[in-house]
């Protein structure tokens, strides 16, 4: 068993398992925040709308109210997860942290999502009353949101440090 001072070359895979859990644990901590205050912006907006203007349709910018800020967030602890981790495993892998950072800075990415495809429209049922409108726009804003969470917020993180550690195990001792 090698000693913390001597260079192994490669990560193991509890090392990277230990690495990657935190971000997505804070991602995951943060994402029900961010729903729940963009779910009751959207519900005291559609309470102030006539029944003809629910009618039609609420529109939802769920990407302006809920995407970007978790994008956001999800760059910032990919930035943190650099700092702090580049620090850990520098050792493991015989390289300098800077050179660590500096790998790691170049395999991120953007996450490239447009408005139209995140946003959701609720139209009201003809004969809907108001209470049972705001209640079913609130569970297809809640299950929209999450599945947009679960498909496009949580793959990029983990997506980016997964590009981040495997670009670090390339470099070798």
């Amino acid at each position: 068993m090698p000693t913390p001072t001597q260079p192994t070359g490669k990560l193991s895979i509890q090392q990277v398992q230990q690495l990657s859990a935190l971000p997505v644990e804070l991602l995951d901590k943060r994402a029900p925040l961010w729903e729940a205050a963009m779910r009751q912006d959207a519900i005291e907006s559609i309470t102030k709308l006539s029944w003809s203007q629910t009618r039609r349709g609420c529109r939802v910018p769920v990407f302006d109210l809920y995407v970007i800020p978790m994008r956001r967030s999800a760059v910032h602890l990919v930035k943190q997860f650099l700092e702090h981790a580049s620090v850990e495993v520098a050792a493991t892998l015989g390289r300098p942290v800077d050179e660590l950072k500096e790998v790691g800075f170049g395999c991120t990415s953007k996450l490239n999502l447009s408005a139209e495809e995140m946003d959701v429209t609720i139209a009201r049922d003809f004969w809907e009353a108001r209470v049972t409108y705001r209640v079913r726009f609130e569970e297809e804003l809640q299950t929209h949101t999450n599945q947009v969470y679960s498909t496009h917020v949580r793959p990029f993180l983990t997506d980016q440090i997964e590009a981040i550690l495997t670009a670090w195990q390339r470099l070798g001792p």
